[in-house]
């Protein structure tokens, strides 16, 4: 369930999203530049609307219907209603509060959601009337502190991956089925989008993504956190939030202290710092998804801490934040960064010489064609594998297909993406497959897939060493955080794998991503021949599922 959830909810934005960035002229949905934004051209936004449609349909197929399933999704549409109206026309602040509060308030009286026990209160419950109030707040301030947070390509919705990531986890430790589901949802659905919203991003999530996405931030927090689910500190939400948190209050004081309303837009927070400094976007990007990830573990660490000790260690975490943040402006922090600077540039103007790198002139070409080589045959091995192959993704298998074939006749312009979403999906479910039934494979069938995704990463790691790869392909942002939980998740304490290797699969498929990824761009030109493999291997796997 988990599984199939979170690649429904992938497959669902993948789709969706491109249709939003095409559209975006037409819909109105424009986010142009001016003084306090950082893009230069006018950017598609509302592609929050893809993963939250992406994430209520499939929390609505796979949760057990229950009064607080259908009060979450009542108050995400609500979040997405007046999330579009904002990016449409601009909302003041009164109306997106007012938006906020319904939205937190069919959660609190229709699903009966409430933060219990309040910390420093020894664990005694509180009344209804001051429970409410202050489930309320902290609701609105896992809104407004995602929401203030989506200030750079690919920013709030890494910070979400890295919290949710949490989350599930730690409603993995307490047997938590809900919150896991919708932790696992809502990754799936973001993964897909960031895609696309990853510097230089295409889209935008806007404030229909990142209102939507604090909410069930909030959500997940407070019901992993409560009593009667699990046994964890309270106050460890100050964690699970993390960064956004800190940077809204940082910010608000900062305003109060100029003496200007801590509603009013500016150019205070922690990213603009950073990038005032003389950090470049993508590590800008970099360095808040690695402190946010200090926080989270920090916060999975102290789960069993007493409040006042976790509140404490927040505390101290803030004070060195306000000191970082000050630091890096100081006289000697900014020397070093000119002095880098020059270093990147001066590096950045020399011209390549002969033998400057590692491989002779006749493996320019050898290493990308063997990774292609590698890709036909992963195809290959889909097609004529031993395992079965289920109805569902016989049925997938079909979508796929037809999505490609309509892409193809139909719209050439989406013919990447399409191409991507059948590779990523169906290459998805067939390792997994793989390891579910690695009995029924055959040990030399294993020893053949495990071979081919080997030679296909050492291709891989070739490949990029070349010139033309280097002009490319490059690593962003997000492909560092996947590929730091991707070494970091089959380690976590507590996680049970089950039999076969699942261990591995999240490093399997991070090669198999970063291949099709490269193949793609390198052989832009044959994408249609490459769509044409993908569907020829997707009636194969159709006709051995549903025959």
């Amino acid at each position: 369930m988990y599984f199939l959830g979170f690649m429904m909810a992938f497959g669902i934005t993948m789709a969706l999203t491109p249709l939003l960035i095409t559209h975006a002229t037409t819909l109105g949905f424009l986010d142009t530049p001016n003084e306090r934004k950082l893009h230069q051209i006018p950017i598609a936004r509302g592609g929050g609307v893809a993963f939250a449609i992406a994430v209520l349909g499939t929390l609505m197929f796979w949760a057990s219907p229950n009064s607080l399933v259908r009060a979450s999704v009542v108050g995400g549409l609500i979040l997405v209603i007046f999330g579009l109206w904002d990016d449409k026309v601009n909302l003041s602040y009164r109306m997106k509060l007012l938006g906020q509060f319904l939205a937190a308030g069919s959660v609190i009286w229709w699903g009966e959601l409430y933060l219990q026990p309040f910390p420093f209160f020894f664990g005694q419950e509180l009344p209804t009337w001051v429970t409410i109030p202050l489930t309320t707040v902290t609701l609105l301030t896992f809104i407004n502190s995602v929401n203030l947070s989506d200030g750079l390509d690919g920013l709030a919705g890494g910070l979400c991956v890295i919290s949710f990531l949490a989350v599930g986890y730690l409603a993995y430790l307490v047997n938590d089925q809900f919150v896991f589901l919708i932790a696992v949802i809502v990754l799936g659905g973001l993964l897909g989008f960031l895609r696309f919203n990853t510097f230089p991003a295409r889209i935008f999530m806007g404030d229909t993504g990142s209102q939507f996405l604090g909410f069930f931030l909030g959500i997940a927090a407070l019901l992993v956190t409560h009593p009667v689910r699990g046994p964890y500190s309270p106050a460890i939400l100050l964690f699970l939030l993390g960064l956004p948190f800190w940077d809204t209050c940082w910010v608000i004081v900062r305003r109060l202290q100029q003496g200007r309303s801590p509603f009013a837009p500016d150019q205070e927070h922690l990213h603009h710092q950073f990038l005032k400094a003389g950090f470049a976007h993508s590590e800008v990007v970099l360095l808040v998804y690695v402190l946010q990830s200090a926080l989270v573990v920090f916060g999975c660490v102290a789960r069993w801490w007493p409040d006042f000790m976790v509140v404490g260690a927040f505390a101290l975490w803030s004070v060195a934040m306000a000191l970082l943040v000050r630091g890096i402006h100081s006289p000697g922090v900014q020397a070093w960064l000119l002095k880098r600077q020059g270093s990147i540039a001066q590096v950045a103007s020399l011209e390549p010489v002969k033998g400057r790198y590692l491989f002779p002139a006749w493996m320019q070409e050898a290493w990308p064609a063997l990774l292609g080589a590698s890709l036909g045959s992963f195809l290959l091995l889909s097609v004529l594998s031993p395992i079965h192959v289920p109805p569902a993704v016989g049925l997938v298998s079909c979508g796929m297909l037809g999505l490609l074939v309509a892409a193809m006749k139909f719209s050439p312009g989406i013919l990447p993406v399409c191409v991507r979403l059948a590779l990523y999906i169906g290459a998805t479910f067939f390792v997994y497959l793989y390891e579910l039934h690695f009995l029924e494979s055959g040990f030399l069938s294993e020893i053949f897939l495990n071979g081919v995704i080997v030679f296909m990463g050492i291709s891989l790691v070739g490949s990029l060493f070349l010139k033309s790869a280097r002009e490319h392909f490059s690593l962003s942002p997000l492909d560092y955080l996947v590929i730091g939980l991707t070494l970091l998740i089959p380690n976590l304490p507590g996680l049970e794998w089950g039999e076969g290797a699942f261990k591995f699969l999240p490093i399997k498929l991070i090669v198999l991503f970063f291949t099709f990824e490269f193949v793609l761009l390198i052989y832009k030109r044959h994408t249609k021949m490459i769509a044409w493999c993908s569907s020829l291997t997707l009636v194969a796997l159709a006709l051995r599922a549903l025959l």
